[in-house]
C-alpha cells in the first residue's frame, strides 16, 4: 500500500488506477493467505526437517 498515496495524487482522469491498485493489492494479499493456509500446516505436519539450502555445511 505504499503506491496508494502515490496514486491518489493523480489528476482526476486517472482516478481509476487507484482502484486497480488497490484490487491488485487484495487480490495478491489473498492469494498469499491461501498459499499460506495450504503451505504452512504441510510443512508442519512433515516428519522430516525442512532444509532451507542444499550446501553442506562444513
Amino acid at each position: 500500500m505504499v503506491v496508494l498515496p502515490l496514486v491518489l495524487a493523480l489528476p482526476e482522469p486517472l482516478a481509476l488506477v487507484s482502484l486497480v491498485v488497490v484490487t491488485q493489492t487484495s487480490l495478491v494479499e489473498l492469494i498469499g493467505m491461501v498459499a499460506y493456509v495450504k503451505i504452512v500446516p504441510w510443512i508442519i505436519m512433515t516428519d522430516r526437517p525442512l532444509q532451507l539450502s542444499r550446501i553442506p555445511s562444513p
